[in-house]
């Protein structure tokens, strides 16, 4: 037989693609800063750590992935930066 026994090439690279694809579609793994949120058709059931964790397939499983770790900050009745206090000053002098 020309081409030895097994598979043709075709169908194997066929067969790993799908593979590949089906590790990444099972799979969530969030950052360090986030935590995965899984919803289970919509409603979310549970939230996991970072790390690898298997779900079900995108349709049934949706998983959201929150930075947990970052902070909002408003500054309210504050002047934030050197720019603005600059000019600022630069307003005050120059209606005088």
């Amino acid at each position: 037989m020309p081409g030895g026994a097994g598979l043709p090439g075709g169908a194997f690279l066929f067969l790993i693609s799908a593979l590949i694809a089906a590790v990444v579609g099972f799979c969530a793994s969030p950052d360090p800063d986030e935590l995965s949120v899984v919803m289970f058709f919509g409603k979310p059931v549970r939230m996991e750590p970072p790390g690898l964790h298997f779900r079900q397939p995108s349709p049934i499983d949706e998983v959201r992935l929150p930075k947990v770790t970052r902070q909002n900050v408003i500054a309210i009745g504050m002047r934030s930066s050197e720019v603005t206090r600059a000019f600022a000053q630069y307003q005050r002098k120059g209606s005088r």
